[in-house]
């Protein structure tokens, strides 16, 4: 979910820079990010519960879905690799 969101914000931030940059742009990437944030500390309480078997499948869940959002970002754009990571560091640096 936390993976998915950070997909989501990275659409909309790049469709508001090209539609428009007004306030109602800048409150949809902040309730992103604070929905994004609140997933990120409910999986850290999950973490917290000191299980073996949670604690595994998150790490496998955001293995998973980081894996498969940057192939998909790859063959969309068919670049490669490190022009992915300065595209994402350039979006969260603006």
């Amino acid at each position: 979910m936390v993976v998915s969101l950070n997909v989501l914000r990275e659409r909309v931030a790049l469709r508001d820079a090209a539609l428009e940059s007004g306030v109602l742009a800048d409150l949809r990437q902040a309730l992103l990010f604070g929905m994004q944030m609140m997933f990120a500390y409910f999986a850290m309480l999950l973490v917290m519960l000191y299980e073996p078997l949670i604690f595994s499948c998150l790490i496998l869940g955001f293995g998973v879905s980081t894996f498969v959002v940057q192939r998909r970002k790859r063959k969309a754009c068919r670049c490669p690799t490190r022009d992915l990571a300065l595209d994402r560091s350039a979006l969260l640096l603006h």
